[in-house]
């Protein structure tokens, strides 16, 4: 299980953040994440998927590029209530910061989840990367889409940017499609710095610290 800090610079809290993969060689992906809140004991917004995963295209990829074949996945998932059209489902990395994290733990929602992730490789090599990213889920006792969401980012990944660390820079923008209504997309600009254990996320409004233990 991957554990890290994660503090919230709108509310001053720290909070747990914590993730368990697995992949079977069929590409079944099994993927849960929960934000939980040492000062009161509760656990904060949670998911758990299970997808399969299919790649369109070309499957193979490119000696020292980041291009990757497009890469779809479909399946089930369990998520909090509090993580319905609200709060946006962790479906990217630090989404889970866009919750209301100190909100005590709500019954749990069955979604069908469909995803879509396309990598590219801007320049010679593997460092500068563009990433679109696309998560709909829709709830299956309501028989609706609960939520769309979407992310455009650059990455650049600086090597060795300290003795023993890279750095990771990337900025873009995440696109909420609210379900049920005819509104144009709400774009939200998002910005990253990442070395190997730390980053500082801005998303959707909110400042994040984080630690990888």
């Amino acid at each position: 299980m991957e554990t890290r800090f994660h503090y919230d610079l709108s509310d001053k809290q720290l909070r747990f953040h914590v993730r368990q993969r697995a992949n079977t060689e069929q590409k079944l992906g099994f993927k849960a994440t929960a934000l939980l809140d040492p000062s009161n004991g509760t656990v904060g917004p949670y998911r758990a998927a299970v997808k399969q995963y299919v790649t369109l295209g070309s499957g193979t990829e490119l000696k020292d590029s980041a291009t990757k074949p497009f890469r779809l996945g479909m399946g089930l998932a369990l998520a909090s209530s509090s993580s319905t059209p609200g709060a946006k489902p962790a479906a990217t990395r630090g989404s889970a910061a866009a919750a209301a994290a100190g909100s005590v733990a709500a019954s749990a929602v069955p979604l069908v989840t469909v995803s879509a992730e396309k990598k590219v490789a801007l320049l010679d090599g593997p460092n500068t990367v563009l990433t679109l990213r696309a998560v709909v889920d829709a709830d299956l006792a309501a028989r609706r889409l609960s939520s769309r969401r979407g992310l455009v980012k650059v990455s650049r990944t600086i090597p060795s940017f300290t003795k023993r660390q890279d750095l990771k820079l990337s900025a873009g923008l995440t696109v909420d499609w609210a379900p049920g209504t005819r509104r144009e997309p709400r774009p939200s600009l998002f910005l990253q710095a990442r070395e190997n254990n730390w980053a500082v996320t801005y998303r959707e409004g909110h400042a994040i610290v984080t630690y990888d233990l």
